[in-house]
C-alpha cells in the first residue's frame, strides 16, 4: 500500500480512527488530557481540536453521524460532525466493550459489568435491556433481528432487543 496522503496530529493517538462524513476522528492523549481531532479527508488537516472531558476509556465508535465514546470522567459523549458535544450521559461506572448496536433509535451497549444498556440519543437517557450477572470481555453482535452476547464464563446469549424491559 502507498499512502495518498498524511496529516499530522499532535500527541500519541489512542483508540481506533472513526470515519464521519468526510473526517477521520482520532484521539491524542496528552500528559493532562485527552483531544478529539478531525482529520478532512480532502484536505489531509488535522484541523481543530476539542478538549475531551476527561480520558479516553473506550471508543471511538460511529453511530449513525455521531461519534461515541466514554471517558473518565466525562461518562458516555456523542459528539457530531463538527466535533461539538452533542450530548453527555453517565452510565453509572459501567465501562462498554466491543461496538454499539442501533436498534431503530435506540444505541444498544454491553458493558464489562455484565449489563446491556439502551441509549435513547434524542434524550440521551440510559436504560437498562438486560443484566446477564457476570463480567463481559466482548460487545453485541447483530444476528437474524436479534442479539447475540458471549460472557466470559462461555455461554451464548441471544435476545430479542425488543422483548427487553
Amino acid at each position: 500500500l502507498v499512502a495518498a496522503a498524511q496529516a499530522n496530529v499532535p500527541g500519541t493517538l489512542g483508540g481506533a480512527p472513526v470515519a464521519l462524513d468526510r473526517a477521520a476522528w482520532l484521539i491524542s492523549r496528552y500528559e493532562q488530557s485527552d483531544r478529539l481531532w478531525a482529520i478532512d479527508s480532502e484536505l489531509f488537516d488535522a484541523g481543530d481540536s476539542t478538549a475531551l472531558p476527561g480520558r479516553l476509556r473506550w471508543g471511538p465508535h460511529a453511530v449513525g453521524k455521531l461519534a461515541l465514546m466514554v471517558t473518565q470522567p466525562g461518562g458516555l459523549c456523542a459528539y457530531d460532525q463538527r466535533g461539538s458535544l452533542a450530548w453527555q450521559t453517565e452510565i453509572k461506572n459501567e465501562v462498554p466493550v466491543g461496538t454499539p448496536v442501533v436498534d431503530g433509535e435506540r444505541i444498544i451497549l454491553a458493558t464489562t459489568a455484565g449489563k446491556v444498556c439502551s441509549i435513547e440519543p434524542a434524550t440521551s437517557e440510559p436504560g437498562q435491556l438486560a443484566d446477564v450477572e457476570q463480567p463481559l470481555s466482548d460487545g453485541l453482535t447483530e444476528m437474524s433481528c436479534k442479539l447475540v452476547l458471549r460472557a466470559l464464563d462461555g455461554s451464548v446469549l441471544i435476545f430479542n432487543p425488543g422483548d427487553a424491559p
